[in-house]
């Protein structure tokens, strides 16, 4: 459909004649930007659609937009006589605008940028959709190739065509940047000039980066939509335009990918004087300066090498005395981070002074022996060279050059997001303000012991002590047990401006409360430290909200990222101005975009900076997301390596040609890996005891996704392990990333429970952050019952509130029957170790398959049970259990061995597989098997797939298996005879038998051994929306480890016999202020098969009803009453009980009252 809308902007582009400057700026008859006469932009708007009416039928005819470029005020100056700038603002309809455009005085490019505003509680506005766009003239481009980008930032993705008519949305996907070429033309439309880094990916209160290009009749489309909610918001975007190629995107930009966790690629790296180093070095030497290869020294004479051993590039160096002069040529123009690396060997180096292009970076340097120094500094380099002078008595091993931005990117250090100052904004955000004083280019200059090569692990390895430290209530004040969390409403990209009067604060703390909300996360400008100068009125927002709140009940806990540096608002003018607290590689020394969290240093500033902001705000509590190291390479800064050292007894190696260097095989690696774990666990102990010294209650809040607790991406890759940072975290949660809980049901249940072991070990509450792609109230709500039934909380992104027709679980609450979830007890007798130390060093198999499909194959039978994790293997937790699984746990310490075998003497059941016990905390490899006094057996790490299995005691029936069983070569030294028992045999490819489940007792107790990994058939993985579901049951397989189960288990175990409880109503029993409760959630309607795709919806039919009574035993020792409650209708209902035998009694639910999720209360 054709706008019609006043035109304030035509471009005329595109001429075929090749002179300088193809675009020139004019205003004799409006504002245009023309060459050669050729339109290339015929018209803008800024329009307004409302949302169909509520009732409207799917076919009725859309609301026709509204322009809201009603009578502007317009702007044309020049600026220093380099540019020409436009600018129309005004307000409209409450929408608040501006658009800016600017030629550059050569005509070598055009800007555009523009900014629309929306206030909160503007009921026309919330749900209409407003559009910025542009009508580009069909005819000069039909027939030109294209080449456009488009994805996330982590990820650009390319596509070329050819434009038509018919063309369509170009990439079906918003672009990023778009080349055409074709009629004597090659333009380049830039919708993203600040770049990947900005993270510009989703509105509002950003500058997106992302704009859809439609063809359309006689056009092209060009525009950025938004959709405001309630709470309103900014729609923002920048456009280039320039004469040039798709390949002009490298010369323009410094990345094409920006990861939250990844390393800042260096353009160059040169090493002086090593013979042998690592391979992303070029060897600079002693040469001279070539044209050809763009670098080397402008004299040779008086350069010498000093090598103290012959690998690894700080073991070596370039050394002089006076003067001498390093020249790079062909640099990318921008902001460069340059390290330069020096390690000296028995003669040490200085004083000496280092010079960038004329300007000295450093002076009085000096190096003692056997030390290394690494300088740092940013640095403009605009002319495509760098001459780097040494003077005294110098030496250097490295020198690396890292683009931080080019200067096309610069939206930040020497300008803002518009050009022209002085007029009005139509957002508190991206303010000129904010960028009027440039910004503090810092120089890092620090030192470590230069390592002997092969004596890192000379001393002894030394322990260190964990502690922790919690949050200490007031009786009664303990509020996270009955938390229902929600937010302002605004996500990560809110402003704190949204609600910024008395009035509209009020309004909102009334419908939080209406809405049963009682703990708020503030999460607006996450990364609040990119954010300096919108510090002090977010601060004071939020102080606002906390007086106004803490009358009706509500808590507020301030929700902030920590170490990255991404360019959002301003994040590289804080980097620039923190050189020496940001993460360093470990081979090479390169600046990461992102803080250390174990610089000491710069933790004694955050913590005192989070301290003063806990008093200022009266917060009560705090979530700092991404406290983590930035990879595997990261951090090898000094601090964090003489700390090291210091803790463990061992040196990181300098040399980055190290065998011992991402090794996980080695000891030092894997110490390694295991002090950044604890380094980031002390951050958040050291955090808390701050806070603690004025405010004992304060919570720490910190969460993970399901995968960062079962892989090692977390653990290992980010050095942020669950069982560390909880040493410090108050209160345990998961980002629940599939969007689709019920698709889900299978996995995410177990995944819900593992997350658990921090409840059952260390008595730490836990939530579940429950979202949807879109909003679906239906999903939302089987996600937060999900959680209710294991005894844990949800966080939800607010904002969306119950449809009418809708069960309102927010208001299902301890005062209508709802659990008390800090004084509910599960009631269980089964307990399953999750092994964080065998999920990060495994051997020939990974940890967590086994164990979580045990747990999956448990719930199929409604067999209750819950996780700990080795901080829960003690006895006074481990008594109150009958029976423990330890699923090819591999890793476990000498005392965790000891105290599960304590708990099989003390009457307990222990069950173990696999690979169970090879090696110790540490992933060091045990010279034996540890339960070889208890089972004759010769473990040998090979896999022996099962193909067949045979149940005890004839062994004479052969049950086929379709896939087979996973398992290790376990062969017996001896006949296996009384007191051992093989209650299981398995046949493997060659036919040869082996034992599949052997017994023994152990004291009071039995322990039980399965070589094969008979969990792992059963474990369905999370699947997010829009992916394949793959998992497909092996039912063979699942009724073997039922019948091995139920050998296990025994009949004593279970507090109750579900009769007639289909398979897939979840459930589980809790002891509750005096009563029992069975939890029933009904997932019936939850059908998905193999190569089906994740719907972002439930089925039309989500919750179908049940064709019969749910029927079961419970056992109590006595039964006066039985009642149900639900979110699904009012008050208590009565049910029918009868008694079957001493201590048990059956219980009929009726089909009809378990809608969606049901509690059966039993007094």
């Amino acid at each position: 459909m054709k706008i019609k809308a006043c035109t304030f902007l035509t471009i005329m582009s595109m001429g075929a004649a090749a002179v300088a400057g193809p675009f020139s700026l004019t205003v004799e008859k409006g504002l245009q930007i023309s060459f050669g006469g050729t339109p290339l932009v015929v018209e803008e708007a800024l329009v307004l659609t409302p949302p169909l009416p509520p009732g409207a039928a799917p076919e009725a005819p859309p609301p026709q937009p509204v322009s809201l470029l009603r009578n502007p005020q317009t702007n044309i100056s020049d600026l220093d006589g380099n540019r020409r700038v436009c600018n129309v603002y005004g307000e409209t309809d409450g929408v608040k605008y501006r658009r800016e455009v600017s030629a550059a005085a050569d005509g070598s490019e055009v800007e555009l940028a523009f900014m629309a505003h929306c206030p909160a509680y503007q009921d026309h506005l919330t749900g209409s959709s407003i559009r910025y766009q542009l009508r580009l003239p069909l005819a000069p481009f039909e027939g030109c190739t294209y080449t456009a980008l488009y994805g996330r930032s982590s990820k650009l993705n390319e596509v070329s065509g050819t434009i038509t008519a018919s063309s369509g949305r170009i990439a079906n996907a918003p672009i990023r940047q778009i080349a055409f070429s074709g009629q004597g033309r090659q333009l380049v439309i830039d919708c993203n000039p600040k770049g990947v880094n900005a993270h510009g990916d989703y509105p509002p209160n950003a500058v997106v980066g992302v704009w859809d290009l439609i063809v359309e009749s006689d056009c092209l489309v060009l525009s950025r939509p938004y959709t405001p909610l309630f709470f309103g918001g900014m729609l923002a975007g920048h456009l280039v335009f320039y004469e040039g190629t798709h390949e002009d995107f490298t010369r323009r930009h410094a990345t094409d990918s920006y990861r939250y966790f990844s390393e800042m690629l260096p353009d160059r790296q040169f090493v002086f004087g090593a013979r042998k180093f690592g391979k992303q070095y070029t060897d600079a030497g002693v040469n001279a300066f070539s044209p050809e290869k763009g670098f080397g020294w402008l004299a040779t004479d008086g350069l010498r090498v000093s090598t103290h051993r012959p690998q690894g590039a700080l073991y070596s160096a370039v050394c002089g005395n006076g003067e001498a002069s390093f020249r790079m040529t062909g640099l990318r123009s921008g902001v460069h981070i340059i390290t330069i690396v020096t390690g000296v060997g028995l003669e040490g180096a200085g004083p000496f002074s280092v010079s960038c292009n004329g300007r000295v970076v450093a002076s009085d340097l000096s190096i003692a022996p056997l030390m290394v120094q690494t300088l740092s500094f940013p640095v403009w380099l605009e002319s495509g060279e760098a001459l780097f002078t040494f003077t005294g008595n110098w030496a250097i091993s490295t020198l690396n050059d890292q683009l931080l931005q080019t200067s096309y990117e610069d939206y930040s250090f020497r300008r803002g997001f518009w050009r022209h100052t002085g007029l009005p904004e139509p957002s508190v955000m991206f303010s000129s303000a904010s960028y009027a004083k440039a910004p503090e280019f810092t120089v890092r200059v620090s030192k470590y012991p230069l390592p002997e090569p092969g004596q890192e692990t000379a001393a002894p390895l030394k322990s260190w002590d964990l502690p922790t430290s919690h949050a200490v209530f007031k009786p009664g004040e303990d509020w996270r047990g009955r938390a229902n969390i929600g937010s302002l409403g605004p996500s990560n990209n809110g402003t704190f401006s949204e609600f910024n009067t008395p009035e509209l604060i009020a309004r909102r703390i009334q419908e939080l409360k209406a809405d049963n909300l009682n703990v708020i996360l503030t999460n607006g400008m996450l990364s609040r430290h990119t954010y300096p100068t919108h510090w002090q009125r977010a601060e004071k927002n939020l102080a606002d909200f906390v007086r106004a709140g803490h009358p009706h009940g509500i808590k507020f806990v301030d929700h902030q990222d920590h170490s990255l540096l991404w360019d959002m608002e301003s994040g590289f003018r804080v980097l620039v101005a923190n050189m020496p607290y940001l993460q360093q590689t470990i081979d090479g020394q390169l600046t990461a975009r992102g803080f250390c969290p174990s610089n000491s240093q710069y933790f004694a500033i955050f913590a005192d900076k989070i301290a003063a902001h806990v008093q200022a705000t009266g917060i009560d509590g705090i979530m700092i997301d991404e406290v983590s190291f930035h990879g595997l390479k990261f951090c090898g800064c000094a601090d964090c390596r003489q700390a090291f050292t210091a803790e463990s007894g061992w040196h990181l190696p300098a040399d980055e040609c190290s065998p011992d260097l991402f090794n996980k095989e080695s000891a030092l690696w894997r110490a390694w890996l295991r002090w950044r774990q604890k380094r980031l666990g002390d951050f958040w102990y050291r955090l808390k005891e701050r806070i603690r010294t004025f405010k004992p209650d304060f919570v720490i809040m910190g969460y993970s996704t399901h995968y960062g607790m079962t892989s090692t991406y977390g653990s290992l890759t980010q050095g942020s392990a669950l069982e560390q940072s909880t040493r410090g975290w108050d209160f345990v949660g998961t980002e629940i990333m599939t969007r689709n809980i019920y698709a889900n049901y299978r996995s995410v249940m177990t995944l819900r429970q593992a997350k658990g072991q921090f409840q059952h070990s260390a008595g730490l509450p836990v939530y579940g952050l429950v979202y949807t792609s879109g909003f679906n109230w239906d999903l939302m709500y089987f996600g937060w019952a999900l959680n209710n039934m294991l005894g844990q909380t949800t966080w939800e992104m607010t904002g969306r509130y119950c449809p009418p027709d809708k069960s309102n679980y927010r208001l299902f609450t301890v005062n209508n029957g709802n659990m008390a979830m800090r004084e509910a007890e599960p009631v269980t007798g089964v307990a399953m170790l999750f092994s964080n130390q065998s999920r990060d060093w495994p051997r020939g198999v990974a940890y967590p398959p086994d164990v979580l499909g045990m747990s999956q194959l448990l719930n199929l039978k409604h067999i209750p049970h819950v996780f700990i994790n080795e901080t829960g293997l003690k006895q006074d937790i481990l008594k109150k259990y009958k029976v423990l699984f330890v699923c090819n746990a591999m890793s476990l310490s000498d005392a965790n061995l000891a105290v599960i075998r304590e708990f099989a003497r003390q009457g307990g059941t222990v069950y173990l597989s696999n690979r169970v016990g090879a090696s110790n905390e540490n992933g060091d490899l045990r010279s034996s098997w540890p339960f070889a006094d208890l089972f004759p057996l010769e473990r040998i790490d090979k896999p022996s797939p099962a193909v067949k299995m045979y149940a005890g005691p004839t062994f004479a029936e052969a049950l086929a298996l379709a896939k087979p069983i996973s398992g290790v070569v376990c062969r017996a030294t001896a006949e296996i005879a009384a007191p051992v028992r093989v209650l299981w045999e398995y046949e493997g490819p060659s036919g040869t038998r082996f034992p599949a489940v052997l017994e023994v007792p152990l004291g009071a107790g039995r322990v039980v051994y399965s070589p094969l990994l008979l969990g792992a058939p059963a474990n369905a993985t999370e699947i997010a929306v829009g992916r394949e579901f793959t998992f497909e049951r092996q039912l063979d397989a699942e009724e073997i480890a039922h019948r091995v189960l139920a050998d296990v288990l025994g009949k004593e175990t279970t507090p109750w016999v579900p009769l007639t409880v289909p398979e897939a109503v979840l459930t589980n029993i809790f002891r509750d202020r005096g009563e029992t409760v069975v939890h029933f959630l009904n997932a019936t309607g939850s059908r998905m098969e193999p190569g089906q795709t994740v719907s972002a919806s439930p089925p039309d039919e989500p919750f179908p009803a049940l064709e019969k009574d749910i029927r079961f035993v419970i056992r109590l020792p006595s039964l006066q009453r039985a009642y149900v409650v639900s979110p699904d209708f009012a008050g208590e209902v009565e049910l029918k009980t009868r008694q079957v035998e001493l201590g048990a009694y059956e219980v009929v639910l009726p089909a009809d009252r378990l809608k969606i999720y049901t509690l059966v209360r039993i007094r």
